[in-house]
């Protein structure tokens, strides 16, 4: 949070002296063998407070997400039982055995704790099967819900705009609502747990929500393709994926195709994507670090990728960088960090014939039968004449 504070959730098998006082949830009223917790540290590693929650890690497609807003509350997903109900629940007091039946009976509930992990709110945010992906917060202090919902093959959707407002993106009109038909889906809270809005995110199923960041108020995604871009976006020609940004009253900005499955957003608020191609239709720019894929090595006969790095504007109207990085093995950009000048990028890479092989500093790559592989971090780093993008080192960090 804004005072240097981290949260964490997880498990334990311990049961006694484990909370702090005047926690949420001081004690664990189950005979299960392991139970779930979330804990708040301070800038030096010190425990401030923890709590045990419900059911905080059921998994499969629930990703356990958890954001801290501005004042220091923390919201959280956690997991109740269908049987259960939330009396003073802000927007969703009460579920059924529809939406019970995706994770043993448990149905996922939004829940908002102080910075000293006691209650403020909690609700039900369920409907058929709902998972709930990732969780952010805005600078205005809302929350901001991703997920998806299935249809119960076994029951009507009797709600078929519950995850919608009116005047939203994408309403849901009931089409496709069969069984095994997902339907992605964004939506916000306000800080008193009512619903400010939401919207579907695809008129087709199959639809997730792959990445997504917050920056003032603004919420940015990317999910599988399933509407048009906006005209005057840099990526016209359709891809695999959508990137799009909404305000903070659920208006869609633009929308524009990318590959990538993944993005950041730095200070300036331009947004980086990044991920693995193996074909030299990259739209690369000037003075790129690299302007085409790395051929392979002649005697190795497998698919080889190389990483790609690309900058575009906040308003999605122009490509500031683009570049391959790679060499001759196999290689993918998997984050990217902004900083104040440049950027460092974590790569995994692999099929190298020697240890030191891509790498400038540090320990070499580990071997992994005939080859090597391993992480490697690279610092590219912005010239003070122009926005070409150098590489200045990079190094293995840390190999398995």
């Amino acid at each position: 949070d804004a005072n240097g504070n981290v949260y964490a959730g997880g498990y334990t098998t311990e049961n006694q002296n484990f909370t702090t006082g005047g926690v949420y949830m001081p004690t664990y009223d189950s005979s299960e063998e392991i139970y779930y917790f979330v804990a708040k540290y301070d800038s030096e590693g010190t425990l401030v407070a923890r709590s045990y929650m419900k059911a905080y890690t059921i998994g499969g497609l629930g990703k356990k997400p958890l954001a801290v807003d501005s004042d220091g509350n923390i919201y959280l997903v956690d997991y109740l039982h269908y049987t259960e109900t939330i009396p003073d629940a802000p927007f969703q007091s009460s579920v059924t055995i529809v939406e019970g039946t995706f994770f043993d009976g448990y149905a996922p509930v939004l829940y908002k704790l102080n910075s000293n992990l006691q209650l403020i709110w909690k609700t039900f945010f369920a409907h058929h099967h709902t998972g709930i992906t990732h969780i952010n917060t805005l600078d205005n202090n809302q929350l901001v819900v991703y997920g998806f919902f299935i249809k119960n093959s076994e029951y009507d959707n009797t709600s078929p705009n519950f995850f919608s407002t009116p005047g939203t993106f994408i309403d849901n009109n009931n089409i496709n609502d069969s069984f095994g038909t997902f339907k992605g889906f964004l939506n916000v809270f306000n800080t008193d747990g009512s619903r400010a809005w939401g919207t579907y995110l695809n008129y087709n199923s199959g639809t997730f929500v792959l990445d997504c960041k917050t920056f003032g108020n603004d919420i940015y995604i990317i999910n599988s393709t399933s509407f048009e871009p906006t005209p005057e976006t840099i990526f016209q020609e359709q891809k695999a994926n959508m990137l799009s940004k909404f305000d903070a009253n659920g208006n869609r900005i633009w929308s524009t195709y990318t590959n990538a499955e993944n993005f950041q957003i730095d200070s300036s608020g331009k947004i980086y994507l990044y991920g693995s191609i193996n074909t030299n239709n990259l739209s690369t720019t000037e003075n790129c670090f690299q302007d085409q894929l790395s051929p392979p090595m002649p005697n190795i006969g497998y698919n080889y990728t190389d990483g790609y790095h690309q900058i575009i504007s906040n308003d999605a109207t122009q490509l500031l960088y683009s570049t391959y990085y790679g060499n001759y093995g196999s290689d993918r950009t998997i984050k990217i960090f902004p900083q104040t000048s440049g950027y460092y990028s974590l790569e995994s890479v692999g099929n190298y014939n020697n240890s030191n092989d891509f790498i400038t500093d540090g320990s070499p790559l580990t071997q992994d039968g005939a080859f090597y592989k391993g992480r490697v971090l690279s610092l590219f780093g912005q010239t003070a004449s122009n926005t070409k993008q150098e590489l200045e080192n990079l190094s293995v960090y840390p190999n398995p």
